[in-house]
C-alpha cells in the first residue's frame, strides 16, 4: 500500500535554561564554565509507517510527546534527528485559535487561516458560505474572534480545516470541545474523509472515539513508541498503565501488520466475498455470503433516528434495519434473522421472526422487504457487525445469509463499561 506518512529515526530535542538573572545567565557561567541548561527529548526513535487511507490515533499520557509528534510531521516544527517522508498536502487543526487573529472578525480569519492552509481568496470565498453554515455561528462570524468561546473557536477552526483540499488531516485533542450535537457533526464529517480515502492522524484521550474511528493507535511514552497495534488493543493496554496495573516497559512493544480497506459507497460497509460450503458462527467466516439462492438479499440500509443511512450511532439511538430480497422460486415458511456481533467476535444479540413468534406463509416469486426497528440501541460504545439471513423454516439450510458483512460503530457520552447499557438506579444508606 502506498505510504502517506513515513517516520524514519525520528527525535526532536529541547535546550531548557534554568538562569533567571541576566547577570547569571550571560557572564558567570561562562566565567565559571558553568553548564546552565539541560537537554530534553520530547522524542526519541521515532520510526512509524502511516498508509494512505489510513486513520491513525496517537495516545499517550500529558508531556508524552504526542503533540510534539503531529507537530513535527505538520511540518511546524522540524526534527532534530532523523528523516520524515509525507506524500500529500497537509491540512492541521492543532489547537485553539491557532492562526487566528483576536481582534478580527470571524468573517476575517476565514480569509486569513483560509491562507495559511493555501487557499487562494477565490477559492475561499467560494467555500466562505459552506464554511460559516458548517461552524453554525451565524452572525456570530462578524464579531471578534477574542468574544468566541473555546467551542466557537473549534466550530470554526474545523470547520475551515475541513473545507481545505488535503490528502493528510492532522487533529490534535480538540473535538472533545463543543456541544455533543457539533462532536458528532466533525465525526460525520470524518467519517466521510474516511470514505473517499483522507489519510488521517489524530490526537484524542477519548477512548471511545479512537475504537471507533481509527485503524492503527500507536501509544507514546516519554517521547518513544511504547506500543502499536489495533485500537482495542492498545486502548486497554493503556488503561491499564494509566491504572498501575502495567508498569510500561519498551521490551513490551510490539508491532502488528494491519489490513486497511478503503470504505466507500453505500455507508453501509460491506466487505464480502462469495463462499460455498457450510456456515459456522465463527469469525473466519465473516464478510461471506452463503445459501442456496432461491431468495437473494440484494440490498441493507442502516438508518439513525432521523432516518438517515448511517453507519454510526449514539447510544440509546434508534437503529432501523432495512432489508430488500429478490425471490426466485416460491418458498413455503421461511423466517428472517438479523444478528449483531461485537468485533472481537463476542454475539450480542439475534432475534428472528420464528423467535418473536411472526408466522410467514410463503414468499412469492418476486421482490420484498423486511425491516426491524430497535426503538434504543441500547450498546456501549464500539465496532459492531450485523448478519442478515433468509432462513428455512427450521435453519438447516439459509436461502440468502451475509455473514457479518455489514459493520457499524456506537459511541456515546457514557463511561460505562461492557456491552449494553441496563437502565439502573443506585441507592444506598450511609453509616
Amino acid at each position: 500500500m502506498m505510504l502517506a506518512v513515513k517516520l524514519n529515526n525520528i527525535g526532536k530535542k529541547y535546550t531548557i535554561s534554568h538562569e533567571k538573572e541576566a547577570i547569571v545567565r550571560h557572564i558567570l557561567p561562562r566565567f565559571l564554565k558553568i553548564k546552565s541548561y539541560e537537554e530534553f527529548w520530547a522524542l526519541r526513535n521515532i520510526n512509524l509507517e502511516v498508509t494512505r487511507g489510513q486513520t491513525i490515533s496517537i495516545l499517550g499520557r500529558n508531556g508524552a510527546g504526542k503533540s510534539t509528534l503531529l507537530n513535527v510531521v505538520s511540518g511546524i516544527t522540524f526534527p532534530t534527528e532523523g528523516r520524515i517522508y509525507v506524500n500529500g498536502k497537509i491540512s492541521a487543526l492543532l489547537s485553539l485559535g491557532a492562526g487566528f487573529h483576536q481582534e478580527l472578525t470571524g468573517e476575517e480569519n476565514i480569509y486569513i487561516n483560509g491562507s495559511i492552509l493555501g487557499l487562494k481568496i477565490k477559492e475561499i470565498k467560494k467555500r466562505f458560505k459552506e464554511i460559516v453554515e458548517f461552524s453554525e455561528l451565524g452572525d456570530f462570524i462578524n464579531a471578534p474572534i477574542q468574544t468566541y468561546s473555546a467551542g466557537m473557536y473549534m466550530r470554526l477552526g474545523f470547520a475551515i480545516a475541513a473545507n481545505v483540499d488535503f490528502d493528510i488531516l492532522i487533529i490534535d485533542e480538540i473535538l472533545t470541545v463543543g456541544d455533543l450535537s457539533f462532536q458528532n457533526k466533525c465525526l460525520e464529517k470524518l467519517r466521510y474523509f474516511q470514505k473517499i480515502g483522507k489519510t488521517i492522524m489524530m490526537v484524542s484521550q477519548s477512548l471511545d472515539l479512537v475504537n471507533v474511528l481509527c485503524d492503527k493507535v500507536v501509544l507514546l511514552d516519554k517521547g518513544k513508541i511504547l506500543l502499536e497495534g489495533r485500537p482495542q488493543e492498545v486502548t486497554s493496554f493503556y488503561q491499564e498503565m494509566m491504572s498501575k496495573k502495567i508498569e510500561p516497559t519498551f521490551i513490551k512493544k510490539e508491532t502488528k501488520e494491519l489490513s486497511v480497506t478503503p470504505v466507500s459507497g453505500n455507508p453501509v460497509r460491506q466487505t464480502c466475498k462469495e463462499i460455498s460450503g457450510d456456515l459456522k458462527l465463527n469469525k473466519d467466516d465473516w464478510g461471506t455470503k452463503t445459501g442456496t439462492k432461491d431468495a437473494e438479499i440484494i440490498n441493507v440500509r442502516l438508518l439513525n433516528s432521523r432516518s438517515e443511512e448511517v453507519d454510526l450511532f449514539k447510544t440509546g439511538e434508534r437503529m432501523r434495519i432495512e432489508v430488500k430480497y429478490l425471490v426466485h422460486k416460491d418458498i413455503e415458511d421461511p423466517h428472517f434473522g438479523v444478528a449483531v456481533f461485537k468485533e472481537d467476535g463476542t454475539y450480542c444479540y439475534g432475534p428472528n421472526t420464528r423467535f418473536d413468534g411472526l408466522k410467514i406463509e410463503r414468499l412469492r416469486k418476486g421482490s420484498g422487504s423486511f425491516s426491524i426497528e430497535y426503538e434504543s440501541l441500547n450498546l456501549l460504545p464500539g465496532k459492531y457487525r450485523i448478519s442478515i439471513a433468509i432462513w428455512e423454516k427450521n435453519e438447516k439450510f439459509a436461502y440468502d445469509y451475509h455473514n457479518a458483512c455489514y459493520e457499524f460503530d456506537v459511541i456515546s457520552d457514557k463511561k460505562d463499561h461492557g456491552i449494553v447499557y441496563l437502565r439502573h438506579r443506585w441507592s444506598w444508606k450511609l453509616p
